[in-house]
């Protein structure tokens, strides 16, 4: 771990994941707002960033203040020469506090690239991908993995071992093999077993909702803990695992979600940003109590105007 470390896991951090399509600026700015420790962007493709594809910008889009309070930008690739020079390019850019490698992604179009989980099938490659983007990262390298691409094949621990002799700073387990996509159970004995065999911190990542998922995450001996999916229009759940106590407010959910509606019309303009406006907005509605009618005028939402009488509506 550098000495200039942003992550003090000391006080168990609660981090916002790299979710792709949601942990986008205006996203992760409220996030943090409630409590989250540290933050990745939506994943990038080393590719992209060498091909100098223009779509890759909004993605890398971060401020001042989150280089202040912890970002790491996460990697997908497969090649270590492309990856290496996206490394050296990002440090150019002087935004972000570390780098983190996608082991994880299950989605059809990541991996026929070879990239995502399907990294875990070659130890080999990602020996050598972990070494060449090590010597470009100045701050914090990071990866983050699951059990395994096939279910006859979990190297885990084998991963997690060459990563450690690489210098890694942090390795993040998801305990669901490739396969399993997001169902099935956790595998908590795993996340137990990597956390007492590798000695650099190990980040628990599945299904945190609440505080017994929570607690049996912190069981597991993990050093922190990411949130994915349970913050999807529920920028909240940080505050709530810190303080069981605090429960959110009619007013203060109101306040919210406009605020998040307003930023990303902000971030993206008005034609991409309603869009982007409709998928992350309805997140907030999925289990409020009748807002049927308002979900669905979310769903054809056209205007900054519309906007505004659905927010009056809550």
């Amino acid at each position: 771990m550098k000495e200039d470390k942003i992550i003090d896991f000391c006080k168990f951090p609660i981090m916002l994941a790299p979710i792709a399509g949601y942990s986008d600026l205006p996203f992760r700015k409220l996030c943090r707002k409630y409590g989250s420790d540290y933050a990745f962007t939506e994943m990038v493709s080393a590719n992209a960033i060498f091909y100098g594809n223009k779509k890759t910008d909004i993605l890398l889009k971060s401020d001042d203040e989150e280089k202040k309070s912890g970002i790491s930008v996460q990697l997908f690739g497969s090649d270590a020469d492309r990856l290496s020079w996206a490394c050296e390019y990002l440090e150019g850019l002087n935004r972000f506090t570390g780098i983190d490698l996608n082991m994880g992604c299950s989605v059809k179009k990541v991996l026929k690239t070879g990239s995502g989980c399907f990294l875990m099938k070659d130890t080999e490659n990602v020996e050598n991908i972990f070494k060449r983007m090590r010597e470009k990262i100045k701050g914090l390298f990071s990866c983050k993995m699951r059990l395994g691409y096939y279910s006859t094949q979990r190297n885990f621990l084998e991963i997690a071992k060459i990563a450690e002799n690489c210098g890694l700073d942090f390795i993040t387990l998801h305990p669901r093999l490739r396969e399993q996509k997001f169902s099935g159970s956790l595998d908590y004995k795993a996340l137990e077993t990597l956390a007492k065999n590798v000695s650099i911190p190990v980040i628990g990542n599945g299904d945190i909702t609440d505080a017994d998922s929570l607690k049996r995450m912190k069981d597991c001996g993990v050093s922190g803990v990411m949130i994915a999916r349970g913050s999807f229009g529920n920028p909240f759940i940080f505050k709530k695992l810190k303080d069981y106590k605090y429960t959110v407010k009619p007013e203060e959910f109101k306040q919210v979600f406009k605020e998040h509606g307003l930023k990303i019309l902000e971030f993206y303009g008005p034609s991409e940003g309603i869009k982007i406006m409709r998928k992350t907005l309805l997140q907030y509605l999925k289990s409020l109590p009748g807002a049927r009618h308002i979900r669905m005028e979310i769903a054809t939402l056209k205007d900054r105007e519309n906007f505004f009488k659905i927010c009056e509506k809550l």
